[in-house]
């Protein structure tokens, strides 16, 4: 019998995000404002050698929603009183995602609240942030003045825990090849999935004895192609030929509403 190890670490977790309503997006097309704005955003975003942001209608509507109270109120604030903070109101929607931000302008065109917000170094950073990959622009017009909102969100593909599992697999061998090792497929454990789904990220809360001899490692994830380095530096050694795992959908206020707990043991 092997050594039996608890390991702890996270990756690719975000402090965003709640579980998602399964609502249907609203499909809306930018008004022309919203359209100005956006070619704006990633006009700034290619100068600074990013990738553009992609629209997203989900995150629209939440910008669209707040814009309308911005007017109402004819004052900035990122939160009104009765209002969701921004990561619910994004989460009204069925996106998933792992961080979010926003933007909050009122001016008299769209070049000029661009123009406030590139001056504005938080907003700036917003903009040009390589972790947002779409966006949702809302612009109302009151009494003459735009009140603009931009909502930017890192967006994951949704998953279910057999499709997580594939790519995970898919990612994991693909690491392997590249170090001429042979092909290595995790097999689904009831046991480890009930552990991943009742971890919280606690490696001392695991039961003392799952029944595997080996290292067990527990992480988090919402992108599975994305390994953890520390999972890669056992992974890509020769005396490792098998691996169980538990993969468990577990959307939390600290991980983000993308986010699966895996529980993994290795044995030779």
């Amino acid at each position: 019998m092997g050594i039996f190890i608890i390991l702890l670490f996270l990756a690719s977790g975000s402090q965003y995000g709640l579980p998602a309503a399964h609502g249907k997006a609203v499909s809306s097309a930018p008004s022309a404002a919203e359209k100005q704005l956006f070619d704006l955003l990633n006009q700034e975003r290619i100068r600074a050698g990013e990738s553009p942001l992609q629209w997203n209608t989900s995150a629209a509507t939440a910008a669209r929603a707040h814009a309308r109270l911005l007017a109402d109120h004819g004052e900035m604030s990122h939160q009104f009183e009765g209002e969701p903070v921004l990561l619910h109101r994004l989460e009204e929607s069925a996106i998933r995602f792992t961080s979010a931000g926003e933007n909050i302008a009122c001016a008299d065109d769209p070049d000029e609240a661009h123009l406030a917000l590139m001056n504005s170094p938080g907003h700036r950073a917003n903009i040009i942030n390589i972790e947002y990959t779409a966006v949702g622009v809302g612009v109302v017009e009151h009494e003459g003045r735009l009140y603009v909102t931009e909502d930017f969100v890192r967006i994951v593909p949704v998953y279910s825990e057999d499709e997580f599992l594939r790519v995970f697999t898919k990612a994991l061998n693909s690491e392997r090849e590249k170090k001429k090792l042979a092909v290595l497929m995790p097999h689904k454990s009831t046991v480890l999935h009930d552990a991943a789904c009742s971890s919280h990220g606690d490696a001392q809360a695991l039961p003392v004895n799952l029944g595997f001899a080996g290292e067990i490692m527990v992480f988090s994830s919402s992108e599975p192609q994305n390994l953890p380095p520390q999972l890669l530096d056992r992974v890509l050694v020769s005396r490792f030929h098998e691996m169980n795992i538990g993969v468990c959908f577990r959307p939390d206020a600290e991980h983000g509403n993308a986010n699966f707990w895996v529980v993994a043991a290795l044995g030779e």
